[in-house]
């Protein structure tokens, strides 16, 4: 969590694990919000520089993650520290099934 002025001002969330396809664990960051009115301070940057750290110390061989396509101001800052646009990420919704 990152703070600014003592309050939250963002939150990362990042898993490491094994998969059949990769040598070495894999690292994905499953969230970033940075708050809207701290956006653009570098709170994002921090925060994704924190998990490139603890990946590379956990040995992972990849970094990851998944974005909304709408999200340009948040691909500008991936692409800016260093990630690319490699996959796509297909997803399906489920219906509940009734009991």
């Amino acid at each position: 969590m990152a703070e600014s002025g003592g309050s939250p001002a963002g939150v990362i969330n990042l898993k490491i694990e094994a998969h059949l396809y990769h040598e070495c664990p894999t690292a994905e960051i499953c969230e970033l919000v940075v708050d809207a009115r701290a956006r653009g301070g570098g709170i994002g940057t921090k925060l994704v520089q924190r998990v490139l750290c603890i990946a590379r110390e956990a040995g992972c061989e990849v970094l990851e993650l998944s974005s909304n396509g709408s999200r340009t101001d948040a691909h500008r800052l991936y692409e800016r520290l260093g990630l690319s646009k490699t996959h796509w990420h297909m997803t399906m919704p489920l219906e509940k099934e009734e009991r």
